[in-house]
Protein backbone atom coordinates (compact mmCIF):
# COMPACT_ATOMS: atom_id res chain seq x y z
CA UNK A 1 0.00 0.00 0.00
CA UNK A 2 2.94 2.30 0.43
CA UNK A 3 4.53 2.08 -2.81
CA UNK A 4 0.95 3.28 -4.33
CA UNK A 5 0.30 5.92 -1.88
CA UNK A 6 4.10 7.39 -2.97
CA UNK A 7 3.23 6.31 -6.82
CA UNK A 8 -0.04 8.07 -7.12
CA UNK A 9 1.22 11.16 -4.43
CA UNK A 10 3.84 11.89 -6.92
CA UNK A 11 1.09 11.97 -9.56
CA UNK A 12 -0.56 14.29 -8.29
CA UNK A 13 2.67 16.62 -7.22
CA UNK A 14 3.27 16.58 -11.16
CA UNK A 15 -0.05 17.34 -12.39
CA UNK A 16 -0.35 19.64 -10.16
CA UNK A 17 3.01 21.44 -11.09
CA UNK A 18 1.82 20.92 -14.84
CA UNK A 19 -0.71 22.99 -14.17
CA UNK A 20 -2.97 20.52 -15.45
CA UNK A 21 -6.85 20.92 -16.15
CA UNK A 22 -9.55 20.46 -13.52
CA UNK A 23 -10.98 17.35 -14.38
CA UNK A 24 -6.87 15.43 -14.99
CA UNK A 25 -6.21 16.90 -11.28
CA UNK A 26 -9.47 15.81 -10.34
CA UNK A 27 -8.56 12.21 -11.31
CA UNK A 28 -5.62 12.17 -9.54
CA UNK A 29 -6.77 13.48 -6.53
CA UNK A 30 -9.25 10.18 -6.94
CA UNK A 31 -6.27 7.39 -8.03
CA UNK A 32 -4.77 8.86 -4.90
CA UNK A 33 -7.42 9.09 -2.28
CA UNK A 34 -8.54 5.10 -3.48
CA UNK A 35 -4.88 4.11 -2.34
CA UNK A 36 -5.20 6.10 1.05
CA UNK A 37 -8.53 4.44 1.35
CA UNK A 38 -7.31 1.26 1.25
CA UNK A 39 -4.80 1.69 3.30
CA UNK A 40 -6.66 2.70 6.14
CA UNK A 41 -5.63 6.36 5.92
CA UNK A 42 -9.48 7.85 5.82
CA UNK A 43 -9.21 11.31 7.21
CA UNK A 44 -6.24 11.82 4.52
CA UNK A 45 -8.09 9.97 1.42
CA UNK A 46 -11.34 12.09 2.54
CA UNK A 47 -9.67 15.26 2.11
CA UNK A 48 -8.26 14.60 -1.26
CA UNK A 49 -11.75 13.06 -2.25
CA UNK A 50 -12.89 16.94 -1.25
CA UNK A 51 -10.56 18.73 -3.34
CA UNK A 52 -11.70 16.39 -6.49
CA UNK A 53 -15.19 17.62 -5.81
CA UNK A 54 -14.48 20.66 -5.41
CA UNK A 55 -12.46 20.63 -8.66
CA UNK A 56 -15.11 18.71 -10.35
CA UNK A 57 -18.34 21.14 -9.09
CA UNK A 58 -16.51 24.39 -10.21
CA UNK A 59 -16.03 22.90 -14.13
CA UNK A 60 -19.44 20.32 -14.48
CA UNK A 61 -22.15 21.98 -11.91
CA UNK A 62 -23.01 20.20 -8.58
CA UNK A 63 -25.58 17.59 -10.35
CA UNK A 64 -23.36 16.31 -12.48
CA UNK A 65 -22.68 12.48 -13.18
CA UNK A 66 -19.73 12.28 -12.84
CA UNK A 67 -19.40 13.43 -8.88
CA UNK A 68 -21.34 10.41 -7.92
CA UNK A 69 -18.32 8.06 -7.74
CA UNK A 70 -16.55 10.10 -5.49
CA UNK A 71 -19.13 11.33 -3.33
CA UNK A 72 -20.16 7.85 -2.87
CA UNK A 73 -16.14 7.43 -1.63
CA UNK A 74 -16.95 10.10 0.56
CA UNK A 75 -19.91 8.66 2.16
CA UNK A 76 -17.83 5.28 2.58
CA UNK A 77 -15.41 7.14 4.64
CA UNK A 78 -17.42 9.07 6.56
CA UNK A 79 -19.45 5.85 7.60
CA UNK A 80 -15.92 4.26 8.90
CA UNK A 81 -14.91 7.22 10.42
CA UNK A 82 -18.18 7.02 12.78
CA UNK A 83 -19.87 10.07 11.16
CA UNK A 84 -23.22 8.67 10.06
CA UNK A 85 -25.23 12.03 9.13
CA UNK A 86 -22.87 13.02 6.82
CA UNK A 87 -22.47 9.44 5.47
CA UNK A 88 -26.07 9.04 4.51
CA UNK A 89 -26.16 12.83 2.92
CA UNK A 90 -23.05 11.83 0.60
CA UNK A 91 -24.02 8.58 -0.31
CA UNK A 92 -28.05 9.54 -0.88
CA UNK A 93 -26.43 12.20 -3.29
CA UNK A 94 -24.71 10.43 -5.24
CA UNK A 95 -26.81 7.94 -5.63
CA UNK A 96 -29.45 10.58 -6.79
CA UNK A 97 -27.58 12.50 -9.08
CA UNK A 98 -26.13 8.95 -10.67
CA UNK A 99 -29.91 8.44 -11.25
CA UNK A 100 -30.98 11.75 -12.57
CA UNK A 101 -27.86 12.05 -15.10
CA UNK A 102 -27.97 8.65 -16.13
CA UNK A 103 -30.95 6.55 -15.17
CA UNK A 104 -31.83 4.43 -12.64
CA UNK A 105 -30.46 1.38 -14.62
CA UNK A 106 -27.26 2.80 -15.19
CA UNK A 107 -23.90 0.93 -14.22
CA UNK A 108 -21.91 3.51 -12.76
CA UNK A 109 -24.96 3.00 -9.90
CA UNK A 110 -23.33 -0.25 -9.00
CA UNK A 111 -20.60 1.47 -6.30
CA UNK A 112 -23.00 4.18 -5.07
CA UNK A 113 -25.76 1.54 -4.10
CA UNK A 114 -23.97 -0.61 -3.40
CA UNK A 115 -22.24 1.83 -0.46
CA UNK A 116 -25.73 3.11 0.51
CA UNK A 117 -26.70 -0.58 1.60
CA UNK A 118 -23.55 -1.18 3.48
CA UNK A 119 -24.30 2.59 5.48
CA UNK A 120 -27.62 0.90 6.06
CA UNK A 121 -26.68 -2.52 7.42
CA UNK A 122 -24.44 -0.66 9.86
CA UNK A 123 -26.95 1.26 11.29
CA UNK A 124 -29.03 -1.87 11.59
CA UNK A 125 -31.50 -1.11 9.15
CA UNK A 126 -31.56 -4.30 7.81
CA UNK A 127 -34.68 -4.23 5.32
CA UNK A 128 -33.66 -1.43 3.68
CA UNK A 129 -29.83 -2.68 3.24
CA UNK A 130 -31.03 -6.33 1.39
CA UNK A 131 -33.30 -4.64 -0.52
CA UNK A 132 -30.38 -2.17 -1.89
CA UNK A 133 -28.20 -4.82 -1.78
CA UNK A 134 -30.55 -6.95 -3.93
CA UNK A 135 -30.67 -4.07 -6.68
CA UNK A 136 -27.33 -3.93 -6.95
CA UNK A 137 -26.85 -7.50 -7.25
CA UNK A 138 -29.47 -7.03 -10.46
CA UNK A 139 -27.75 -4.40 -11.81
CA UNK A 140 -24.19 -5.91 -11.74
CA UNK A 141 -25.03 -8.96 -13.19
CA UNK A 142 -27.13 -7.25 -16.09
CA UNK A 143 -24.36 -5.29 -16.80
CA UNK A 144 -21.14 -7.34 -16.01
CA UNK A 145 -22.24 -10.70 -16.14
CA UNK A 146 -22.85 -13.58 -13.83
CA UNK A 147 -19.01 -14.08 -13.43
CA UNK A 148 -17.68 -10.96 -12.53
CA UNK A 149 -15.31 -10.37 -9.83
CA UNK A 150 -17.83 -7.08 -8.52
CA UNK A 151 -20.53 -9.64 -7.69
CA UNK A 152 -18.84 -11.80 -4.75
CA UNK A 153 -19.08 -8.58 -2.31
CA UNK A 154 -22.81 -7.92 -2.83
CA UNK A 155 -23.39 -11.37 -2.54
CA UNK A 156 -21.03 -11.38 0.44
CA UNK A 157 -23.11 -8.64 1.89
CA UNK A 158 -26.51 -10.46 1.26
CA UNK A 159 -25.04 -13.27 3.23
CA UNK A 160 -24.47 -10.47 6.17
CA UNK A 161 -27.53 -9.21 6.24
CA UNK A 162 -28.82 -13.40 6.43
CA UNK A 163 -26.52 -13.80 9.41
CA UNK A 164 -27.66 -10.91 11.37
CA UNK A 165 -31.31 -12.54 10.84
CA UNK A 166 -30.40 -15.45 12.37
CA UNK A 167 -29.84 -17.86 9.53
CA UNK A 168 -25.83 -18.18 9.42
CA UNK A 169 -26.74 -21.72 7.58
CA UNK A 170 -28.21 -19.41 4.66
CA UNK A 171 -25.33 -16.98 5.38
CA UNK A 172 -23.02 -19.63 4.49
CA UNK A 173 -23.96 -21.18 1.25
CA UNK A 174 -24.01 -17.60 0.22
CA UNK A 175 -20.56 -16.97 1.33
CA UNK A 176 -19.01 -20.44 -0.68
CA UNK A 177 -20.60 -18.84 -3.59
CA UNK A 178 -19.48 -15.43 -3.16
CA UNK A 179 -15.85 -17.33 -2.62
CA UNK A 180 -15.69 -19.50 -5.18
CA UNK A 181 -16.53 -16.49 -7.37
CA UNK A 182 -14.06 -14.27 -6.33
CA UNK A 183 -10.96 -16.86 -6.05
CA UNK A 184 -12.07 -17.74 -9.57
CA UNK A 185 -12.01 -13.95 -10.74
CA UNK A 186 -9.52 -12.73 -8.48
CA UNK A 187 -6.71 -15.03 -6.84
CA UNK A 188 -6.65 -17.38 -4.02
CA UNK A 189 -4.61 -14.00 -1.87
CA UNK A 190 -6.82 -10.76 -2.98
CA UNK A 191 -8.59 -8.73 -0.63
CA UNK A 192 -11.57 -9.19 -1.46
CA UNK A 193 -11.05 -13.12 -1.03
CA UNK A 194 -9.80 -12.26 2.92
CA UNK A 195 -12.99 -10.02 3.08
CA UNK A 196 -15.27 -13.18 2.66
CA UNK A 197 -13.42 -15.52 4.23
CA UNK A 198 -13.45 -13.37 7.40
CA UNK A 199 -17.42 -13.03 7.29
CA UNK A 200 -17.65 -16.60 6.39
CA UNK A 201 -15.17 -17.21 9.62
CA UNK A 202 -17.78 -15.67 11.54
CA UNK A 203 -21.06 -17.38 9.93
CA UNK A 204 -19.05 -20.96 11.13
CA UNK A 205 -18.60 -19.52 14.68
CA UNK A 206 -22.07 -18.55 14.94
CA UNK A 207 -22.97 -22.15 13.90
CA UNK A 208 -21.18 -24.15 16.44
CA UNK A 209 -18.56 -25.00 13.79
CA UNK A 210 -15.37 -23.59 15.53
CA UNK A 211 -12.46 -25.44 14.13
CA UNK A 212 -13.62 -24.52 10.56
CA UNK A 213 -13.73 -21.24 11.80
CA UNK A 214 -10.85 -20.91 12.54
CA UNK A 215 -8.98 -21.83 9.48
CA UNK A 216 -11.33 -19.14 7.90
CA UNK A 217 -10.30 -16.74 9.84
CA UNK A 218 -6.70 -17.86 10.00
CA UNK A 219 -6.70 -17.51 5.92
CA UNK A 220 -8.10 -13.99 6.26
CA UNK A 221 -5.54 -12.62 8.53
CA UNK A 222 -2.57 -14.01 6.99
CA UNK A 223 -3.73 -12.72 3.49
CA UNK A 224 -4.44 -9.44 4.85
CA UNK A 225 -1.38 -8.73 6.96
CA UNK A 226 1.02 -9.79 3.64
CA UNK A 227 -1.31 -7.86 1.84
CA UNK A 228 -2.89 -4.62 3.78
CA UNK A 229 0.15 -4.98 7.07
CA UNK A 230 -0.31 -5.15 10.92
CA UNK A 231 -1.93 -1.83 11.36
CA UNK A 232 -4.73 -1.69 9.15
CA UNK A 233 -8.03 -1.71 10.69
CA UNK A 234 -9.65 -4.39 8.16
CA UNK A 235 -7.07 -6.72 10.01
CA UNK A 236 -8.21 -5.49 13.33
CA UNK A 237 -11.73 -7.00 12.50
CA UNK A 238 -10.64 -10.49 11.70
CA UNK A 239 -7.93 -10.17 15.00
CA UNK A 240 -10.98 -9.05 16.89
CA UNK A 241 -13.21 -11.25 15.71
CA UNK A 242 -10.75 -14.75 16.67
CA UNK A 243 -11.15 -13.05 20.07
CA UNK A 244 -14.90 -13.65 19.78
CA UNK A 245 -13.89 -17.15 19.09
CA UNK A 246 -11.79 -17.62 21.65
CA UNK A 247 -14.62 -16.76 23.82
CA UNK A 248 -16.82 -19.00 22.19
CA UNK A 249 -14.13 -21.70 22.71
CA UNK A 250 -14.17 -20.61 27.17
CA UNK A 251 -10.86 -18.99 26.74
CA UNK A 252 -11.19 -15.43 27.48
CA UNK A 253 -7.57 -14.86 28.70
CA UNK A 254 -6.49 -15.73 24.71
CA UNK A 255 -10.02 -13.05 24.03
CA UNK A 256 -8.78 -10.29 26.32
CA UNK A 257 -5.33 -10.25 24.37
CA UNK A 258 -6.99 -10.30 20.91
CA UNK A 259 -9.38 -7.65 21.50
CA UNK A 260 -6.30 -5.92 23.12
CA UNK A 261 -4.92 -5.79 19.99
CA UNK A 262 -7.95 -4.70 17.85
CA UNK A 263 -8.64 -1.64 20.50
CA UNK A 264 -4.61 -0.44 19.77
CA UNK A 265 -5.01 -0.96 15.92
CA UNK A 266 -8.60 0.84 15.75
CA UNK A 267 -7.60 3.63 18.36
CA UNK A 268 -4.67 4.11 16.15
CA UNK A 269 -6.87 5.12 13.35
CA UNK A 270 -10.15 5.97 15.04
CA UNK A 271 -9.34 7.80 17.89
CA UNK A 272 -10.73 7.36 21.29
CA UNK A 273 -14.45 7.76 20.20
CA UNK A 274 -15.89 5.35 17.62
CA UNK A 275 -18.56 2.58 17.62
CA UNK A 276 -15.42 0.17 16.84
CA UNK A 277 -14.00 1.25 19.74
CA UNK A 278 -16.83 0.56 22.03
CA UNK A 279 -17.97 -2.57 20.67
CA UNK A 280 -14.57 -3.80 21.41
CA UNK A 281 -14.50 -2.41 24.76
CA UNK A 282 -17.74 -4.41 25.39
CA UNK A 283 -16.08 -7.41 24.36
CA UNK A 284 -12.89 -6.79 26.44
CA UNK A 285 -14.70 -5.95 29.42
CA UNK A 286 -17.15 -9.01 28.69
CA UNK A 287 -13.70 -11.66 28.41
CA UNK A 288 -12.49 -10.22 31.22
CA UNK A 289 -15.95 -10.55 33.50
CA UNK A 290 -15.61 -14.10 33.18
CA UNK A 291 -11.96 -14.05 34.52
CA UNK A 292 -13.85 -12.86 37.43
CA UNK A 293 -11.92 -9.47 36.99
CA UNK A 294 -15.07 -7.15 37.60
CA UNK A 295 -14.03 -4.06 38.41
CA UNK A 296 -12.07 -3.53 35.05
CA UNK A 297 -14.77 -5.51 33.46
CA UNK A 298 -16.68 -2.52 34.96
CA UNK A 299 -14.53 0.32 33.91
CA UNK A 300 -14.39 -1.12 29.93
CA UNK A 301 -18.01 -1.16 29.72
CA UNK A 302 -18.65 2.17 31.47
CA UNK A 303 -16.25 3.51 28.99
CA UNK A 304 -17.85 1.81 26.44
CA UNK A 305 -21.00 2.85 27.51
CA UNK A 306 -20.33 6.69 27.73
CA UNK A 307 -18.74 6.46 23.88
CA UNK A 308 -22.12 4.92 22.70
CA UNK A 309 -23.92 8.26 24.25
CA UNK A 310 -22.12 10.34 21.83
CA UNK A 311 -22.68 8.40 18.76
CA UNK A 312 -25.99 8.72 17.52
CA UNK A 313 -27.10 6.49 15.16
CA UNK A 314 -25.45 3.64 16.32
CA UNK A 315 -27.14 -0.19 15.63
CA UNK A 316 -29.01 -0.56 18.51
CA UNK A 317 -28.22 -4.07 18.92
CA UNK A 318 -24.22 -2.79 19.78
CA UNK A 319 -25.74 -0.62 22.34
CA UNK A 320 -27.78 -3.52 23.75
CA UNK A 321 -24.97 -5.66 23.79
CA UNK A 322 -23.31 -3.33 25.75
CA UNK A 323 -26.43 -2.87 28.20
CA UNK A 324 -26.57 -6.00 28.77
CA UNK A 325 -22.67 -6.48 29.31
CA UNK A 326 -22.88 -3.66 31.64
CA UNK A 327 -25.93 -4.64 33.81
CA UNK A 328 -24.52 -7.84 34.52
CA UNK A 329 -21.40 -6.25 36.41
CA UNK A 330 -23.53 -4.20 38.37
CA UNK A 331 -24.28 -5.84 41.56
CA UNK A 332 -24.03 -2.92 43.71
CA UNK A 333 -26.38 -0.91 41.40
CA UNK A 334 -29.84 -3.45 41.15
CA UNK A 335 -31.61 -0.47 39.96
CA UNK A 336 -29.38 0.56 37.08
CA UNK A 337 -28.97 -2.86 36.29
CA UNK A 338 -32.63 -3.62 35.67
CA UNK A 339 -33.27 -0.39 33.32
CA UNK A 340 -29.91 -1.24 31.38
CA UNK A 341 -31.41 -5.14 30.80
CA UNK A 342 -34.70 -4.17 29.78
CA UNK A 343 -33.82 -1.52 27.40
CA UNK A 344 -31.74 -4.51 26.25
CA UNK A 345 -34.55 -6.78 26.44
CA UNK A 346 -36.47 -4.00 24.17
CA UNK A 347 -34.05 -3.66 21.50
CA UNK A 348 -33.53 -7.18 21.26
CA UNK A 349 -37.28 -7.77 20.89
CA UNK A 350 -37.45 -5.22 18.10
CA UNK A 351 -34.40 -6.81 16.00
CA UNK A 352 -36.12 -9.79 15.16
CA UNK A 353 -35.34 -13.46 14.83
CA UNK A 354 -31.68 -12.65 14.43
CA UNK A 355 -31.22 -11.68 17.99
CA UNK A 356 -32.99 -14.88 19.57
CA UNK A 357 -30.38 -16.02 21.86
CA UNK A 358 -29.62 -12.38 23.16
CA UNK A 359 -33.17 -11.74 23.93
CA UNK A 360 -32.58 -15.25 25.88
CA UNK A 361 -29.94 -13.63 27.92
CA UNK A 362 -31.67 -10.62 29.04
CA UNK A 363 -34.61 -12.43 30.06
CA UNK A 364 -32.24 -14.34 32.04
CA UNK A 365 -30.49 -11.45 33.31
CA UNK A 366 -33.85 -9.54 34.43
CA UNK A 367 -35.06 -13.23 35.99
CA UNK A 368 -31.84 -13.26 38.07
CA UNK A 369 -32.00 -9.81 39.66
CA UNK A 370 -35.32 -9.41 40.14
CA UNK A 371 -36.47 -7.32 36.79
Amino acid sequence: PDAAISRFADAVAITEADGAEPLRMAAALNNYANALTAAGRYGEARSALAHAVELLEGVLGPEHPMLAGNLSNIGFIAERQGELDDARGFLERAVAISEAGLGEDNPGLYEALNNLAVFHFAIGDLDRAEQLFTRTLTLAERHLGSEHASLGRVIGNLALCASERGDPAGALVLYDRALALQQRALGEDHVDVALTLNNRGSALRRLGRFAEARDSYDRALEIRTTRLGEDHPDLATTVDNLGLLARAEGNPSAAVALHGRALAIWTKVHGERHEKIARVLTELGAAFGELDEHARARGLLERAHAIYGELPGTDPTAIAENQLALAAELGDDPERARALARAALDTYERAGSGHVNDRDDARALLERIGG
